[in-house]
């Protein structure tokens, strides 16, 4: 997020598709040609190619990867809210503070967004990001890194619609209501805590456990903020 960065945003076909380094001006060939190619990637995800099968996407993304090993990740730039949309964040959104605090940009594409979320991972310490192309784009959450949808019949999805299954449920000093599952944990939309309600009292979910939100992210092991975590780096 400081000086000497440099980053891409290319519009096409209605979308706001972003490539950013963490390269310095002064890098070096080798980072020069890495960002080159990142310039080139959005090109094609933006253009013709964007919205293909998701085995073309896909293949767009490991041909990077191996092409490009090296790319410096990228860290801010991306935001997740507690109703699973998502956010680009300039340089001057973060500059105003946290996600919380700063949002950015509402993404709306919808074959953007389904790019995303086909590329959206966790690390080894719990920091999630968007893999796009050979970089990672670590993103800030506003609560969990799961967003859940729940229907009347009790079946859960995630903000990029993969299926869950129910571990446990959990209410917070808020009201908020998280499930836990095999994937990992999740905020539930605030449209949806009716129908939880409505499935507790049905006993098709078992009874919630009273927690504190900011403990969450230490027992689930995930982080909120990579950009502010001290060992991002």
């Amino acid at each position: 997020m400081g000086s000497g960065t440099s980053c891409l945003r290319h519009a096409g076909r209605g979308a706001a598709f972003l490539v950013k380094s963490s390269v310095p001006y002064a890098a070096s060939t080798h980072e020069r040609k890495c960002q080159s190619g990142l310039n080139e990637l959005a090109l094609r995800i933006s253009g013709p190619f964007f919205g293909c099968h998701n085995a073309v996407m896909d293949a767009i993304v490991r041909q990077a990867i191996a092409k490009w090993p090296r790319v410096p990740a990228c860290f801010g730039w991306l935001g997740l809210d507690a109703r699973g949309r998502w956010y680009l964040r300039d340089a001057a959104t973060q500059a105003k503070g946290s996600f919380r605090v700063s949002k950015g940009d509402w993404l709306r594409h919808v074959k953007l967004l389904a790019f995303i979320g086909r590329n959206y991972l966790a690390d080894e310490r719990g920091r999630w990001f968007f893999q796009n192309g050979p970089q990672q784009v670590f993103v800030e959450l506003e609560a969990t890194p799961w967003v859940w949808r729940i229907s009347a019949d009790g079946e859960i999805r995630s903000h990029t619609d993969q299926p869950a299954t129910a571990e446990q449920i959990l209410l917070d000093e808020q009201g908020r209501v998280y499930i836990a599952t095999a994937i990992g944990l999740g905020i539930v939309h605030s449209l949806d805590v009716p129908t939880v309600a409505a499935l507790l009292e049905q006993g098709r979910l078992a009874a919630p456990e009273d927690v504190v939100a900011q403990t969450l992210p230490a027992r689930f092991g995930y982080v909120v903020s990579p950009a502010y975590d001290p060992v991002q780096r």
